[in-house]
């Protein structure tokens, strides 16, 4: 019983044996049979002369410069001498290419500067202001101040506005009850400075960022110019009123602001704007401008365009991003958020209030000194220019306004000689020519650059290219296909065993 039982087992193992030792010989052979193919595939197709691809013969056949002077027949100082030589080169190049490599992770640009011609151009848009903020007449009205205390106060409370950083102390009591309406209606009003129709064509800015006299001429873009030169731009005369002029941010000068600037940007008057004075006639040359950035990562890091093509606008006074927008929304926020209340010279935010004088005295105005004067400010805003835009620059030139013939024309409307010669002003804007410059950023080392300058550099130094490389690639790969087909035959059989 013990006997028979004993025997199918040892049967069973031994079956078990055979099955296991069938597998490991059939993967085996498998394997040799791969590695024999791929050996005859890229080995046994080689040449006569080199039937095993030794290093002798791939010294002799590889078109790289001095390394056929590696071979074991050359007396050992010449090989040391050309080792010395290839290794030199190639640590030059391997610091070359990682320049070139590194240029291309930069992504540095180039900018080109060209001039293109066409047979119109849209007209800029015109925003102008006068620098009287407030008019003296209304302001001494008796129905708005009731004496000359209250007048000399008020004056009192505009120099500090606009000369001192930081309010008085000793006037921080003073009892200052007037409503921020008050300056509204003390403000300019827009039809009286209006002559020849310039109301018609020029509407009053809606959204104003000096609320003192501002229009704002081809709001829309509408206005295209087919023909160039200082007949064919436009024209216009204002009056400025100078005996209206009192105490304000821009008063200490008699004239106007003009600032020139595309339909989706918010002209900055305080910083770019251009002064045109009474008593002359202005000439403003125009040149436009169509600049293209490259949209960030660029230039190593330096790239901080806004792509608006990408990127969602941020801002919520304005449905189109501009840099100037982006300024005067930072500048609001800044106010509100020191202040609690908004500054009437300012765009207004819907559910806010405006400032009366004592908060615009305390708080309003040196918090705007301290976004115009502390650069951390402004930083903080992170406003950047626009990747695609456009600009205008300007040439200026003045002349004396009126001529004593175009006088003759002006007095029928009422006004004396004198005071045409001292308040009024004539402005005439105009393209120079009918082109435009297109300054564009490129990439200026690309993929393309990098291999041209990789291939050329490991020409000069070892005289090989990029099939160089291949071939030694795949002598090393042969050499070690031969190598483990040569471990695999020598492994014995486990079957023999």
């Amino acid at each position: 019983m013990l006997y028979s039982t004993t025997i199918p087992t040892r049967i069973t193992a031994l079956k078990g044996d055979l099955y296991q030792y069938s597998n490991y010989y059939m993967r085996g052979l498998c394997l040799n049979v791969a590695f024999a193919a791929i050996h005859y595939k890229l080995v046994s197709h080689q040449t006569e002369a080199a039937p095993e691809g030794t290093w002798e013969d791939f010294t002799q056949e590889s078109s790289m410069h001095g390394i056929r002077f590696m071979k074991r027949d050359v007396s050992i100082i010449r090989r040391i001498i050309w080792v010395m030589l290839i290794l030199g080169s190639i640590t030059y190049f391997s610091f070359a290419a990682h320049g070139f490599l590194d240029a291309l992770i930069k992504r540095s640009v180039k900018t080109s500067l060209k001039v293109k011609t066409s047979r119109n151009l849209t007209f800029p848009v015109v925003t102008i202001c006068s620098n009287n903020l407030l008019r003296s007449s209304i302001l001494q009205d008796k129905e708005l101040l009731y004496n000359e205390e209250e007048i000399e106060t008020f004056k009192i409370l505009l120099g500090d506005m606009y000369v001192f950083a930081n309010a008085h102390p000793e006037r921080s009591s003073y009892s200052y009850n007037w409503s921020s309406e008050f300056l509204t209606r003390v403000t300019n009003e827009n039809a009286s400075m209006v002559i020849q129709k310039f109301y018609d064509y020029a509407p009053p800015l809606e959204k104003m960022l000096v609320r003192c006299m501002c229009f704002q001429f081809n709001q829309k873009g509408d206005y295209i110019s087919y023909s160039a030169g200082s007949s064919r731009g436009l024209r216009f005369t204002l009056n400025s009123m100078v005996d209206e002029y009192f105490i304000g941010p821009h008063a200490v000068s008699e004239g106007f602001a003009v600032a020139l600037h595309g339909v989706n940007q918010q002209p900055l008057l305080s910083h770019l704007s251009y002064k045109c004075a009474t008593g002359f006639q202005t000439e403003i040359m125009v040149t436009k401008q169509m600049i293209s950035r490259v949209p960030p990562p660029a230039d190593d890091g330096q790239s901080n365009c806004f792509d608006t093509k990408k990127v969602p606008n941020p801002l919520l006074l304005y449905p189109e991003y501009s840099i100037s927008g982006c300024i005067v929304e930072c500048k609001v926020w800044h106010i509100l958020s020191r202040c609690q209340c908004q500054y009437f010279l300012q765009p207004r935010v819907e559910g806010e209030r405006l400032c009366n004088i004592k908060e615009l005295l305390l708080c309003a105005i040196p918090a705007l000194i301290e976004f115009e004067v502390e650069p951390h400010v402004l930083s903080a805003c992170k406003c950047n220019s626009t990747c695609e835009g456009e600009a205008y620059a300007v040439s200026l030139s003045s002349t004396k306004f009126p001529s004593d013939h175009y006088l003759q024309n002006l007095l029928p409307l009422g006004a004396k000689t004198d005071y045409i010669v001292r308040n009024y002003a004539a402005i005439n804007i105009y393209y120079s020519q009918l082109s435009y410059e297109s300054l564009e950023e490129k990439i200026a080392y690309t993929g393309n650059d990098a291999i041209s300058n990789l291939g050329g550099t490991l020409g000069v130094c070892l005289g090989a290219s990029l099939l160089t490389i291949l071939e030694f690639l795949e002598f090393t790969l042969l050499k070690l296909i031969t190598k483990a087909t040569k471990v695999l035959k020598r492994r014995v059989n486990p079957m023999e065993r």
